[in-house]
Formats: structure tokens, sequence, C-alpha cells
């Protein structure tokens, strides 16, 4: 008697049940995400099905993950995971804007004060005005509406860019492209929502260079009734978005992109997680000045002046004839010197927060 040889392998497997394992040399992988380890990027926070490699005769399972709150893969629920980013990046955004506010006033004083009126002004001179006249306190004019405005602003452009960027990476591929759109259009949403905050943070700061019996505002509240009783009534509090909607979309666009490529570049080559985020969020600070700065200009002045010009073509042609195409990078530096550390606060705070609340 000769021994059996093996069964003939059948062309249909077993029956059983449907997620049973199949017979080798074949494996089933699971649609569920499985947590990224520590220092891996998570911009996509599992709501991606990104594919991912398969090994030779690999099975990918189409079945549907595991309902959300069972077994292994529980998770909060999407509502109590974007309040909790939107937490988290408020109390990154209030570090940020508190310790770099000083800066973005210098900046402001510098690009209102024009050629004509103000020759050899630079962001020097206006520090020293500043503090010769209106003292310590005065670099901190409009701080109040600064950080509600960041709160708001800073809280959906993340969010907006961490929904957004996965969903554009899998009609575009995992690209620097698909990032600038997603950090372009997360940019108007934010500062769309935000405008009214960014109007009366730049108009207070304009009205802390005035004697006190001069000054339009007391507070955001008086800010926002005193605005809002203008003829131009509610509609009043979104003067001036189209070039901050301009500004924010440029600012994103590269600083959104350029962190999380920038980011991802760094992990990949063995970069510690601590030492990509510090080196994304400086290089961020500059490529978003590069882009933003003329928008920023005209922005600053078409809501400080609203009487001046008839829209922003109207600015723009107005600067370009009375102080020519530097004219529209007024206070760059100031805006790089406070968007590099602003970036490398935000971020090294954030990253850190979004660690410890685990599956937020």
């Amino acid at each position: 008697g000769r021994d059996a040889g093996p069964p003939p392998s059948s062309s249909k497997p077993a029956a059983g049940p449907r997620h049973s394992a199949v017979q080798t040399p074949q494996r089933v992988v699971f649609w569920v995400r499985p947590r990224p380890a520590h220092g891996a990027p998570d911009w996509d926070d599992g709501m991606s099905s990104r594919s991912e490699e398969k090994t030779p005769g690999e099975v990918v399972s189409t079945a549907n993950p595991p309902t959300l709150g069972h077994g292994p893969t529980t998770r909060v629920s999407d509502m109590a995971r974007v309040l909790g980013r939107l937490a988290m990046s408020s109390v990154a955004a209030t570090a940020a804007e508190s310790a770099t506010f000083p800066i973005d006033l210098v900046k402001t004083r510098t690009q209102l004060m024009r050629t004509g009126t103000s020759p050899t002004i630079t962001p020097l001179t206006a520090a020293r005005q500043i503090l010769a006249t209106e003292g310590v306190g005065g670099l901190y004019q409009g701080l109040s509406p600064a950080v509600v405005r960041h709160i708001i602003y800073t809280g959906i452009r993340v969010n907006a860019y961490e929904r957004l960027s996965p969903t554009l990476d899998e009609l575009m591929g995992d690209t620097l492209a698909s990032k600038a759109l997603a950090g372009l259009s997360a940019g108007i949403i934010g500062q769309v929502v935000a405008s009214p905050m960014d109007l009366i943070k730049v108009r207070m700061q304009a009205d802390a260079a005035l004697p006190p019996t001069q000054r339009r505002y007391r507070s955001i509240g008086h800010a926002l009734r005193s605005i809002s009783a203008e003829p131009a009534g509610v509609r009043g509090l979104w003067r001036g978005v189209v070039p901050c909607a301009q500004r924010a979309a440029l600012t994103n666009m590269a600083e959104l992109a350029s962190y999380d490529w920038t980011r991802r570049r760094c992990l990949e080559n063995g970069m510690s997680d601590s030492l990509a985020t510090h080196t994304s969020g400086l290089v961020t600070g500059l490529c978003g000045t590069v882009l933003s700065c003329p928008a920023d200009v005209l922005k600053t002045r078409m809501m400080n002046s609203p009487d001046r010009y008839s829209g922003t073509i109207d600015c723009l042609l107005t600067t370009l004839r009375s102080e020519g195409v530097m004219a529209f990078y007024k206070g760059f530096f100031p805006t790089w010197f406070r968007l590099g550390p602003w970036s490398y606060i935000f971020w090294t705070i954030y990253e850190p927060l979004k660690k410890l609340a685990g599956e937020l």
C-alpha cells in the first residue's frame, strides 16, 4: 500500500463563517486601520481607508469594520474628536498668539505708516515709538480680539485641513499639490468665519497709537456694537473679508502643506518625532510669509481705512502707484519673525497634546 497523497485542492473555499481565515498561503487583512505607532504621522486620524501594500497571496477583506464602540477598535465619537481637537488647538493657539503678539503689533503699525508720511520708518523704529509713547502695555493693545480670533480661526483651519487632506490624497495622490489645495481651502473656511475678530484686532491695534480720548473702541463688545451700528450694518464686520481670505488661503497653502510635507519626510528619514515637529514648525513660517505678505499689507490697509479704497484692486493699484512694489513687503521681517516662532510654539504644543489625548 502506497501512502495516500494530499487531497486534491478545491477551487472553492470550504464553507464556514464569513470572516474565517483563508487557508495558507493566503491570509486575511481586515480594513480596520491600526492605531499609528509612536512618532508616525497621524494627519488622517484613521478617517481614510488608504490601501496598504500587500504581500503576495494576500486577500483584503471587504467586510465592514467592527462597529465603533465595540471590541478592540473602540473609539470616541466623531463629534467628541472634533471638540477635543478644537480645544487642543485653542490652547496651543492662545499660547502662540500671546507669546508673539508684540511682533504682530509692530508689523501692523509698520504697514499702516505710509512712505509719504514716514519715509524712514522701520520695524525697530516703530517698536521704539510704541515703547516711548505707550509703554510696555502698548505692545499688547488688541491682544484679546487676537486671541479670540485665533481660537476660532486656527481651530477651524487645522481641523478642516485634517479632514480634507486624506480625502484629497485619495483623489490626487499623496502629493504636495493635494496638501496645498487642502491648506488653501481650510484657510478660506477659517478666515471667513473669524473675519470679524480680525477686523476688530487691526482697528484696536491702530487705535493704540491715538490719544485715549480719540480711540474708537474700549473692548471687543464695544467694537462689535460700534461697527454693527455703522451704515453697512452687521455686514461691516466682514469688511475686508476678500483680502483676508486671500491672505489666509496663501498662508495656509504654504503653512499647513509645508508643515505636513516636511514632517512626513523628516519622519521617513529617521528623525525623531520631537525634532521633526520643531524643524517643520520653523520651515513653515518662512513659506507662509513669502506668499502671504502682499495680501497681508492690503488686508491691513483696507480694514483700517475702509473709506480710502473702493476695493482690493483699488488698494493694490493705489499702493503700487504711490509707493512701489516693495510696499507690499512692508513688515516682511516682523511677519517672518512672528510666523516662525508662532508656528514653532503652536505645533510643539499641539502635537504632544494630541498624543496625550490618545484616541482624540
